[in-house]
C-alpha cells in the first residue's frame, strides 16, 4: 500500500505571522467563508489547525 504524504497543519499563530491579519480577522474570514475552515483536533476539538496549503492558495489569490 502506498503511503499518502501528510499535510502540514499550523496553528492560527503561524497563519497571523504569514498573513499579517489578526486572530479575529482570521476568525472572521473563516466564518464568512472567505477563509477555509480549520481542522479540529483532539476529543474535544478545542486544538485547531489550519492546512498550509489551504492558506498558501489563499495569500496567492487576494
Amino acid at each position: 500500500m502506498a503511503e499518502t504524504p501528510k499535510e502540514k497543519l499550523i496553528t492560527i499563530a503561524e497563519v497571523v505571522e504569514l498573513t499579517a491579519l489578526s486572530p479575529s480577522t482570521i476568525r472572521r474570514l473563516v466564518k464568512t467563508g472567505n477563509l477555509p475552515a480549520p481542522i479540529r483536533l483532539g476529543p474535544t476539538g478545542r486544538s485547531i489547525r489550519f492546512k498550509l496549503s489551504d492558506i498558501q492558495l489563499y495569500l496567492k489569490n487576494i
